[in-house]
Formats: structure tokens, C-alpha cells, sequence
């Protein structure tokens, strides 16, 4: 059973992960939401939870893309749900942030598959940099880094 003592209860929990590891991680769940890895079918998977009524409530999970990223995930970071937990903050947080329009500048459409290119750069600074108090990534602080790793090397999509 998950407890709220696994996973971060404040950002500043969030850890920071190495741009490698982050990278690796994306690779790996968007294998798996994409159907171009084996797996078990997340339809065979459930987490049970202890509500706040001391309650415990057992959910099932459908095989979409979105849980077979986050099951994916759950296998690669093993027992390791600190990391885990760490790693889809950060997820969940860059998602947000590739909508906002200064983003925009950092995606590309790939002239063959139509898939977006996204610079690496914003995955580098995705793994490292803090989340707010909104469990988001600053905007202010987040593009900062990113443009200056973009002018290092500004032909680097990666997803």
C-alpha cells in the first residue's frame, strides 16, 4: 500500500535528478505510453490507498498510454518511490510548463513525423530546478537556464 510518507510533502522535497537520468526516464515511459515496449497491461495493476478516514480504497487502472507511462516508471524506479515520486512532480510540472508561450520557442514540429521536438535544454533544466510552492516551475527562473543551454547548442531537440 502507497502511504503519504513515500512521497514528498513539500516541493522542496522534490529531489533533483541528473539530466541522464531524467532523459532516460521520459524515454521510458513514452516507450511504454507509445505500445513499443512489452509490458504487462496496467489493467492488471491497482493501488490501494488509505483515505483520511482511515478507509482503505483500492483503484484499478485502465491500459492507456498515461498509466502505462506512470507503471513504466513504477517498475524502472523499483522500490525507489522516493525517486519515483521525485521524477512525475517534475513530469507533471514540465507537461504544465510546455503549454506556456515562452516555451514555445524551444518546440519544433519534426518535418517527418509531425511529433513535436522539444530542446533539450528544458529537459536538463527539468531535472534540476525547483519546484514552487504551487508544485510548479518558476517561469521567471525556469527559462533563464534553459536559453542559456539552448545558445550552447540551438540544433538539440531530444523528445
Amino acid at each position: 500500500m502507497t502511504t503519504m510518507d513515500e512521497i514528498p510533502k513539500r516541493p522542496a522535497d522534490v529531489l533533483p535528478m541528473s539530466s541522464e537520468q531524467f532523459m532516460f526516464a521520459v524515454q521510458v515511459g513514452n516507450a511504454a505510453g507509445a505500445y513499443r515496449m512489452p509490458m504487462e497491461s496496467p489493467a492488471g495493476f491497482g493501488i490501494s490507498l488509505e483515505m483520511e478516514d482511515g478507509i482503505t480504497q483500492r483503484f484499478r487502472l485502465n491500459d492507456v498510454p498515461e498509466n502505462r507511462f506512470g507503471i513504466a516508471l513504477k517498475q524502472h524506479f523499483g522500490n525507489d518511490r522516493l525517486a519515483l515520486a521525485s521524477f512525475m512532480l517534475r513530469w507533471f510540472a514540465l507537461v504544465r510548463i510546455l503549454k506556456c508561450d515562452e516555451c514555445q520557442t524551444y518546440i519544433r514540429p519534426d518535418s517527418d513525423s509531425g511529433a513535436r521536438l522539444i530542446h533539450s535544454s528544458v529537459f536538463d533544466v527539468a531535472a534540476t530546478q525547483p519546484l514552487n510552492e504551487s508544485w510548479e516551475f518558476d517561469r521567471d527562473t525556469f527559462f533563464t537556464p534553459v536559453a542559456e543551454l539552448s545558445a550552447i547548442d540551438p540544433n538539440s531537440p531530444t523528445a
